[in-house]
């Protein structure tokens, strides 16, 4: 049992890694700062770089609204 937990918590670290190398990617492709994407969602600059660094992970609502501030989706 272990060994799956451990497995299922790498997978899903891995996949927030991919999330957050794919939003700064949108973010830069789309020619925002990160104060400017933060800004168009009413975030402060400092949260949006925790968030893009993986020093946080943000809630589903951030991710989503992240996402659509850059023309990034969501998986489903």
């Amino acid at each position: 049992m272990k060994r799956q937990h451990r497995a299922a918590r790498a997978a899903a670290d891995q996949a927030l890694a991919d999330w957050r190398a794919d939003l700064r990617a949108a973010r830069r492709a789309a020619g925002l700062t990160q104060a400017q994407a933060a800004d168009a969602i009413g975030m402060a600059q400092p949260l949006w770089s925790a968030y893009e660094r993986g020093a946080k992970a943000p809630s589903l609502r951030q991710a989503a609204l992240m996402a659509a501030a850059v023309g990034l989706r969501l998986p489903p």
